[in-house]
């Protein structure tokens, strides 16, 4: 221990806080540490593992488990529900406090890539379910490199001078983040002088999804780089926000103290960071300061500053310019970037608002086209009506669906949510997006219970309609299901719904969703024969789902239940196609109406030659309906199957604020002028291509007075 401390004695500010531990402040800790050496310590009232032998974090910690109060301060920045990434997590002490924070909506993602602190980290947080741990470092290459390891946990780094190394694999934030499939919210960087490094390859991730960062800036280790660390944040649209600076020496060292101001003015006039505009704000947090104050401080800039916390968030203006440019650049077909252009479209929507202008549909549909739409629309919808389908809230709740595209109304939130309860699936249909292109489904997973019952109250309290709990996956696989249908139907919604194949509709849950108050079940069946059903769904067997099928209509016999109405479905596809009047005979044994979808290409190969600009598209859904995915993402169009175009995430978002932002305006701007040719999603849109160029996106056939009749 003398030892240590003479080592140290050539640089005061090393050792002027053995000094202060040892013979003025807390002795008695630091000898109990030199004898005892525990396991674990006490941090937030848990148990946090240690190492024995470390003499860096594990002692500070130890000392005072209240560590870098600042650094704490600054957290206030993470939000419930937020993702973020924790870079350099090391043994997890911020991991913890982060996982806390976001709850069960949220997620962390810890990255440690030195063995024996990702050993320690895996102990600390084995009992987060929202966090997932990975031994991993975030860099400039994608490659494995060599770093630095110390015998202190807390100081080791691809910029730290050590005797011992190992080699670990590293990946550029860009890279890591597109290939998890990860869009941060936050990220916390505790890099070791690697900071530059990271943000330098981060510039396509700064550039989409705008995270934050909560930085430990390290300009002694970076140097001359922290200035190009700075810039590359400013240049990026990223402005300072928030900074905190701790004591220089151990954290349990209380600040304010007659000792705390003497070793302070010991410590700024024999260091090299005399004059720092930071040391004015020690122990501090600050709100004031800007990246072009910092930039201005020599000392800060050629490296002869302390480390400090800080937080970087993006501007509103550049945020806003950048949403600007992705619908008028990236995300459109023809770019709309003549700002009278612009002008025009929103005086055309004005008019059509108005009704000085009718809608580019009603001018270019022929009139027989709307009449076959308009009866059809009336025949499906007369069909055998439920007892709840002649009460008046269910006729307004239609009267919304079908009128509010035509007048172009926006209530406070769509009349229809879309809710994937899960992006999985247990078949591989050949027809199918998890078939063609499974990997830009990724990741997959479960959307919280927590998170959709918080989005069915604020959808139930504001006046949303009816529900369906599926877009890309298979919703029984959930295992909360059955309960989020009695949730839905508990909360007054007035229709609940989701598709499925029917080879988990087991009696049991059959008997669980009816009971549940499910509303309507459409079944996916591409056959009527053993041989054609199961090679089209792939993993299916078509003796369980035709039992399946029977037993649904038994038990609601059983239980005197009008619901869930049936719907049975199929794909046509060149393998059953000419199975279409022997599927209408088989299944309309079963079925309360049965349609024949036509086939989409789910894997939008085509070239911007063949996307077309025909004018006569007005999407109904950009006024009816909005698709959340299980991690909270929203997207509008059920052909969004890969996130090209992202709306809000309502993690932290509500739905009124995603159904009226500035992104879905613009959407729904370009369709009701006749311009939606010019945003590539809808461009690529199978739907509106069908609607073009046939007339016709389905038939479905409906029992009326006992026959079936088509209809549109």
């Amino acid at each position: 221990m003398i030892g240590r401390i003479m080592k140290n004695a050539g640089k005061l500010h090393y050792f002027l806080p053995y000094m202060g531990i040892l013979a003025i402040l807390k002795a008695g800790d630091y000898l109990r540490w030199e004898i005892f050496r525990p396991e674990t310590v006490d941090v937030d009232g848990e148990q946090f593992r240690i190492s024995p032998a470390d003499d860096g974090l594990s002692r500070d910690l130890f000392l005072d488990s209240d560590r870098e109060p600042t650094a704490q301060a600054l957290l206030r920045c993470v939000n419930q529900g937020n993702t973020i990434i924790d870079l350099g997590a090391n043994m997890g002490y911020y991991t913890r406090k982060l996982s806390e924070i976001v709850g069960n909506t949220g997620k962390v993602y810890a990255l440690e890539p030195v063995q024996k602190n990702y050993d320690i980290l895996a102990e600390n947080t084995e009992h987060l379910e929202n966090t997932t741990i990975m031994k991993l470092a975030i860099g400039d290459q994608n490659k494995a490199l060599p770093i630095g390891v110390s015998d202190k946990l807390n100081w080791s780094g691809f910029n730290i001078e050590s005797k011992e190394s190992e080699i670990v694999n590293m990946k550029t934030l860009d890279s890591f983040t597109e290939e998890q499939g990860i869009r941060p919210d936050l990220i916390r960087m505790d890099v070791e002088g690697y900071e530059y490094e990271i943000i330098k390859n981060a510039k396509n991730l700064m550039a989409t999804h705008s995270p934050k960062f909560m930085v430990e800036v390290h300009p002694h280790l970076m140097k001359e780089r922290t200035k190009e660390f700075l810039l590359m944040l400013k240049d990026a649209g990223y402005e300072l926000t928030a900074l905190g600076i701790d004591p220089f020496w151990y954290p349990h060292v209380d600040s304010g103290t007659e000792v705390n101001s003497i070793l302070f003015w010991l410590w700024r006039h024999f260091d090299e960071s005399e004059g720092c505009i930071l040391l004015e704000r020690v122990g501090e947090v600050t709100t004031d300061l800007r990246i072009e104050d910092l930039l201005k401080d020599e000392k800060i800039v050629s490296g002869k500053a302390p480390a400090f916390h800080a937080v970087f968030e993006k501007t509103k203006e550049r945020q806003d310019a950048e949403l600007m440019s992705q619908i008028k650049d990236e995300l459109d077909v023809h770019q709309i970037t003549d700002e009278k252009e612009i002008e025009v479209l929103e005086k055309i929507h004005k008019d059509i608002q108005s009704g000085k202008r009718k809608t580019i549909t009603e001018e270019q549909f022929l009139e027989e086209d709307k009449k076959d739409l308009i009866e059809a629309t009336f025949e499906y919808r007369k069909h055998t009506p439920t007892e709840k389908e002649s009460t008046p809230e269910y006729k307004e709740y239609r009267r919304q669906w079908e009128e509010y595209p035509k007048k172009h109304i926006t209530a406070t939130v769509p009349t229809h949510l879309d809710l994937e309860v899960t992006n999985r699936c247990n078949l591989k249909c050949i027809m199918c997006f998890h078939s063609l292109a499974p990997d830009k489904l990724k990741p997959f997973g479960d959307m919280d219970i927590n998170l959709y019952k918080k989005l069915i109250d604020e959808f139930s309290e504001k006046g949303g309609c009816s529900l369906k709990l599926m877009h890309r996956g298979e919703p029984l696989l959930h295992p909360d299901i059955v309960e989020m249908v009695r949730y839905a139907k508990d909360k007054g919604l007035i229709e609940v719904m989701f598709n499925t194949n029917a080879t988990l509709l087991s009696p049991e849950m059959s008997k669980n969703l009816i009971e549940a108050g499910l509303d309507k079940l459409i079944c996916s069946v591409d056959g009527c024969t053993k041989e054609v059903y199961e090679s089209v769904r792939v993993g299916a067997n078509f003796e369980t789902v035709l039992q399946n099928i029977k037993d649904l209509q038994r038990i609601k016999k059983e239980l005197n239940s009008e619901t869930p109405k049936l719907r049975i479905q199929m794909v046509d596809t060149p393998k059953n196609h000419d199975q279409i009047e022997d599927y209408i005979k088989f299944w309309g044994e079963f079925a309360d109406d049965i349609a024949v979808e036509k086939m989409n290409d789910w894997t939008f190969k085509e070239s911007q030659d063949e996307i077309m600009e025909c004018k006569g598209f007005d999407c109904p859904m950009n006024y009816q309906r909005m698709i959340v995915w299980w991690d909270g993402r929203v997207v509008m169009c059920c052909g969004n199957l890969y996130g090209k175009l992202i709306y809000g995430n309502l993690t932290s978002d509500t739905i009124e604020e995603v159904w009226n932002n500035n992104r879905i305006w613009k959407t729904r701007l370009c369709n009701s002028t006749g311009e939606s040719h010019r945003i590539r999603i809808c461009s690529e849109c199978g739907f509106r291509k069908t609607v073009i160029n046939d007339r016709k996106l389905e038939y479905k056939l409906v029992r009326t007075d006992g026959e079936w009749r088509y209809a549109l």
